[in-house]
C-alpha cells in the first residue's frame, strides 16, 4: 500500500537542510556557469566574425591604395614622356643621332652659336620641369632622362623633400640595366614596370635601404624617332610605410612578400630584401614556415586563424585589372598599356591581428559577467544560508513540537483512559439505580456524566485532527462508513465508493457527522453519495431531519460554536473541518431538499 507523509509520499528522498543548501548552490553554479559560457561563446563568435569582416575591409582598402598608387605613377610617366620640353631638348641636339660618340653636342665648327644656345635653354627648361615635377609629386626618389644609348642626360634626386639636379659629372651609364633594355622595345602608348627591389647606385645597394619600383617609357623627337627613355624611381618606402602605418594604427601587424616568398616587410627586419644579397637567398617564408607559405600562396585571398591570431592575406598583381576585387578604380586607360617585368609577378599582403585584440571586447565583457556572476552567487549563498538557518529552526521547532505532542498525547491518553473509566463506572451505577427517574439530582448527575463521556471522545478526536506528521495511507470509505453507522446505531444508505489518503482520524469525521444527524436533526438515517472528477473525490453526507438554520450555516465549523439545546462543547464540526483540511480537502454545509442538512466533502483523488 502506498503511503503518504502529510502531502509527501513516505518513500521519497528525505532532504536535509545541508543537502538542500548544497543542492541550491550547486545548481546555481551550474546554471550561472552555463549561461555565462553560452553568452561568452556567442559574443566571442560574433566578435570573431566582425573582426574577420573588418580585416577583409582593411585588406580591400590596402589593395585599392596600391592599385591607385601604381595607376598614378603610370599616369605621371605618360605625362613626362610626352612632355613638349623633352621633344624640344632632343630637337636641339646635333643633327647626328642622339648618343653618338661626340656625346650629343655639336662642335663649334659644326653648329651655330644660336643652335648651341637653344640646346642649353632646352636643357635648363627640362631640368626645371623635372625639378618642379619632383617637388609636386613627392614619392619619386629619382626622375631621369636617358638617351637612346642608356646614358643619363638629366637626373633629379629628391632629398629631404627637395629636388636636386645632379651635376653632369655624376651622371651614369645605365645601358646595362634591365629596365632600360626592356624599355627600348616599347612604343609611345606603352610603359614598363620593374620588380620591387632596392635602389642601386654606383653598383652598390644604397644605405639606408631605398625600396624602389621603376616606371619607364620611351620618348620620341619631333620626327617620331626614338630618342631616349624616361625613368621614374617610385619610392617603395613611401608605399610600404603608408601600408604599415595604416595596419599598425588598427592593431595589426603587417608583412609583404614577393612571389618567391621573400619579405619586403617583416616583423623581423633582418629577414627583409633577402633576394638582394648573396647570403640572403634562404631568408624566405618558404624555408622558415613552409606550411603557412603553402596556405597563403595557394589562394588569391583568404583568412587563417590559429594560436597566434587572425591572418588575412591577399595577392596583388601589379596593374593587372582582372585580379582587382573592385574594378571601378582600375578603369584608367593607362593600365592597358603596361608591360610587366614578369607576367607572373605578384605580391602578397599579410596582416595579423593578435588573439588579445580579436577577443578584447568579449574578454572585457567576460570579466564584467564574472563580477556580476560572483555577486549573484554571493547573494544566492547568502539567501541559501538564510534558508538553511530557517529550515534548521523549523526542524528544531518541529522536533520539539513532535516531542511535546508525544508527551501531551501520552498525558492526554492516560487522563482520558482514567477519566473515561471513572465516568463509565459512574454512568453504569446511575443507570442501575432506580433513583434516576425519581431524583432530579441523580438525573442531573447522569446527564453530566454523559456529557463528560462525550467530552472525552471529543478530546480524542481533537487530538487526532491536529496531529502533524502522521502517516497517511490509502483508506477505502465504504467499510469505515458501515462500521461507524453500526456503532452509532444508525442506518447508512451508501451510493458509490472511493479510496483516499487518510489516517485513523478519518473515522472520527464520520462519527461526528453521524452524531450530528442523530442528535441535532433527530434522525437515524443518513444518505451518502460518492463521486469522482479528474482531480477530486466528492463525498456528500445528508439527512432529512430538522436541519440547521441558514443564518448559522457558515458558523457551525468555528471553534466553540454551539447551537440548539443539545449543543455540547462546540468542537465536533470544528474537528471535522481541521481533519479534512489536513488531508488537503475542504468541507461545507448547505440546506438539503426538501429538508435536513447536507455536508459536502472534497478530497484529492489518488492517481
Amino acid at each position: 500500500m502506498q503511503k503518504k507523509e502529510g502531502a509527501k509520499i513516505t518513500n521519497s528522498i528525505v532532504f536535509t537542510p545541508w543537502l538542500i543548501s548544497i543542492t541550491i548552490i550547486f545548481i546555481s553554479i551550474i546554471a550561472i556557469s552555463a549561461v555565462t559560457g553560452i553568452v561568452y561563446f556567442i559574443e566571442r563568435n560574433n566578435e570573431l566574425k566582425l573582426t574577420e569582416l573588418s580585416e577583409l575591409d582593411k585588406m580591400d582598402t590596402a589593395e585599392r591604395y596600391i592599385y591607385s598608387s601604381l595607376d598614378s605613377a603610370i599616369s605621371d610617366l605618360f605625362l613626362m614622356s610626352s612632355h613638349g620640353a623633352i621633344k624640344k631638348y632632343f630637337d636641339a641636339l646635333s643633327y647626328k643621332e642622339a648618343g653618338s660618340d661626340q656625346d650629343f653636342e655639336l662642335s663649334a665648327d659644326e653648329a651655330s652659336l644660336q643652335n648651341k644656345q637653344t640646346q642649353n635653354e632646352a636643357l635648363i627648361e627640362l631640368q626645371q620641369e623635372f625639378s618642379e615635377f619632383s617637388r609636386i609629386k613627392g614619392p619619386y626618389l629619382e626622375t631621369r632622362l636617358l638617351n637612346i644609348n642608356g646614358m643619363e642626360k638629366i637626373r633629379v634626386d629628391l632629398q629631404n623633400g627637395e629636388p636636386r639636379v645632379v651635376d653632369e659629372s655624376e651622371l651614369q651609364d645605365k645601358s646595362d640595366r634591365y629596365y632600360y633594355l626592356n624599355s627600348l622595345n616599347l612604343n609611345s602608348s606603352e610603359a614598363y614596370i620593374s620588380h620591387f627591389d632596392l635602389n642601386v647606385n654606383q653598383n652598390k645597394i644604397e644605405q639606408p635601404f631605398k625600396p624602389v619600383i621603376r616606371f619607364s617609357g620611351v620618348v620620341f623627337d619631333s620626327q617620331g624617332e626614338k630618342s631616349g627613355v624616361v625613368v621614374l624611381n617610385y619610392s617603395g618606402k613611401f608605399l610600404l610605410d603608408s601600408l604599415k602605418t595604416y595596419f599598425t594604427a588598427r592593431n595589426d601587424e603587417f608583412s609583404m612578400l614577393n612571389q618567391d616568398s621573400y619579405w619586403f616587410v617583416s616583423e623581423n627586419a633582418a629577414k627583409e630584401w633577402g633576394f638582394m644579397f648573396e647570403n640572403g637567398q634562404g631568408r624566405t617564408m618558404k624555408v622558415s614556415n613552409p606550411k603557412f607559405w603553402d596556405q597563403i600562396n595557394s589562394k588569391n585571398s583568404g583568412q587563417i586563424i590559429n594560436e597566434n591570431g587572425l591572418y588575412t592575406f591577399r595577392k596583388i598583381y601589379p596593374l593587372e585589372t582582372t585580379r582587382a576585387p573592385n574594378g571601378d578604380f582600375l578603369k584608367a586607360q593607362n593600365l592597358n598599356k603596361v608591360l610587366l617585368a614578369d607576367k607572373d609577378h605578384y605580391w602578397i599582403l599579410v596582416s595579423r591581428i593578435p588573439q588579445e585584440y580579436i577577443f578584447k571586447t568579449s574578454k572585457n565583457s567576460l570579466k564584467g559577467i564574472v563580477v556580476l556572476d560572483s555577486l549573484l552567487l554571493m547573494i544566492i549563498v547568502f539567501l541559501t544560508f538564510i534558508i538553511h538557518r530557517t529550515i534548521n529552526e523549523r526542524i528544531r521547532a518541529q522536533k520539539e513540537s513532535v516531542d511535546l505532542n508525544e508527551l501531551l498525547g501520552i498525558i492526554n491518553k492516560t487522563l482520558r483512559h482514567d477519566i473515561l473509566g471513572k465516568l463509565t463506572n459512574i454512568r453504569a451505577s446511575l443507570e442501575m439505580s432506580d433513583q434516576i427517574q425519581k431524583d432530579e439530582d441523580v438525573k442531573k448527575a447522569y446527564t453530566e456524566t454523559l456529557y463528560g463521556v462525550d467530552l472525552v471522545h471529543q478530546m480524542r478526536d481533537l487530538e487526532l485532527s491536529v496531529r502533524s506528521g502522521s502517516e497517511l495511507t490509502e483508506q477505502r470509505l465504504v467499510p469505515i462508513l458501515k462500521e461507524v453507522a453500526e456503532e452509532q446505531g444508525m442506518t447508512a444508505i451508501i451510493n458509490g465508493d472511493a479510496v483516499i489518503y487518510a489516517d485513523e482520524a478519518l473515522k472520527s469525521v464520520f462519527e461526528n457527522l453521524f452524531r450530528n444527524a442523530k442528535i441535532h436533526s433527530g434522525v437515524d438515517f443518513v444518505y451518502i453519495e460518492m463521486s469522482e472528477s479528474k482531480s477530486h473525490i466528492k463525498i456528500t453526507v445528508a439527512d432529512r431531519g430538522r436541519g440547521i438554520k441558514e443564518e448559522v450555516m457558515d458558523q457551525i465549523f468555528e471553534e466553540g460554536f454551539k447551537y440548539g439545546e443539545t449543543g455540547n462543547i462546540g468542537l465536533g464540526l470544528y474537528i471535522v473541518k481541521k481533519t479534512i483540511e489536513r488531508y488537503g480537502g475542504n468541507i461545507y454545509a448547505r440546506k438539503n431538499k426538501p429538508q435536513g442538512v447536507m455536508f459536502v466533502i472534497t478530497l484529492p483523488r489518488i492517481y
